[in-house]
């Protein structure tokens, strides 16, 4: 019983952890989504203002015009079932819960999680303590009769025999010590960024330093996931082409995107920026 209680509470802090650590991943993917199509809109503005296109409708115009249009069609209804899966869903059910009680503190979620969590946490707690106390069992509830009376009789016959008085106890040595063993403190674990922090950082200086910005993406492609590599090959690549930092090296990160995932949503992109700049 007692390593089935424990077993409950640590499942139960798992599952919290669990929760904070979903909440913040889905929180980075619907930003990553907000970003890609104004940064897309973004390029193909600057490049259908250096050709012209608005007055002449060339070709070259034309073909990236409706390439573009595609890409934004297709996008959108990539976003629209991300954000239908129940992890979205979940995450904006938090954030509409927060406007409405919390709105002027613009928590965006978090709180309605913590509150949560809170309460998850204090019903495992309780339900712990009630299988505690189940658990239990009453002292003497399998004595009989004559074993308590056997033990009353004993007890009066204790009380109506003589004691012996104590003898004095000599004092305790002077030189006596007590030795205290000094106990080992665990070494706390330094703890480990994730990588995509360094993502994060590239892309809110990618505007004002793309020097920078590229120093970041750099160090997270040494150490990145697989579901994060591409995104970051994309936005390093682009940087390095578009202020023209190492271009060639920026049209290979592009290219290793189209040749790892050519039905990716990166790859798409990695292709319109490639046109985009040849």
């Amino acid at each position: 019983m007692k390593f089935f209680r424990v077993l409950i509470v640590l499942v139960a802090i798992a599952a919290v952890a669990g929760s904070f650590a979903l909440f913040f991943e889905t929180e980075q993917k619907n930003k990553k989504l907000n970003e890609i199509k104004p940064q897309a809109e973004a390029m193909y503005a600057e490049w259908s203002a250096q050709n012209n296109c608005a007055e002449e409708q060339s070709q070259p115009c034309k073909t990236y015009s409706q390439q573009f249009n595609e890409w934004g069609s297709k996008f959108g209804e990539y976003k629209e079932r991300k954000e239908q899966s129940p992890q979205f869903k979940g995450y904006f059910f938090l954030k509409d819960k927060d406007k409405e009680y919390a709105g002027e503190y613009n928590y965006g979620g978090l709180a309605s999680l913590a509150a949560g969590s809170l309460a998850f946490l204090i019903l495992s707690f309780l339900f712990v303590a009630i299988l505690g106390k189940l658990g239990k069992k009453p002292e003497y509830s399998y004595k009989s009769k004559s074993t308590r009376r056997n033990e009353t009789e004993y007890r009066q016959s204790l009380r109506s025999e003589p004691r012996l008085e104590p003898m004095p106890s000599q004092p305790p040595s002077p030189t006596a010590k007590l030795e205290v063993k000094p106990t080992a403190t665990p070494e706390s674990k330094p703890s480990t960024k994730p990588d995509h922090e360094l993502i994060q950082k590239a892309t809110e200086c990618a505007e004002s330093s793309p020097m920078q910005a590229i120093s970041y993406l750099e160090q997270a492609l040494e150490k990145t996931s697989d579901d994060l590599r591409n995104p970051a090959l994309l936005l390093c690549g682009s940087l390095r082409i578009k202020h023209k930092i190492g271009e060639d090296q920026g049209t290979a990160q592009l290219q290793k995107i189209i040749g790892s995932s050519p039905q990716s949503l990166e790859a798409q992109e990695a292709k319109i920026i490639l046109n985009a700049f040849k």
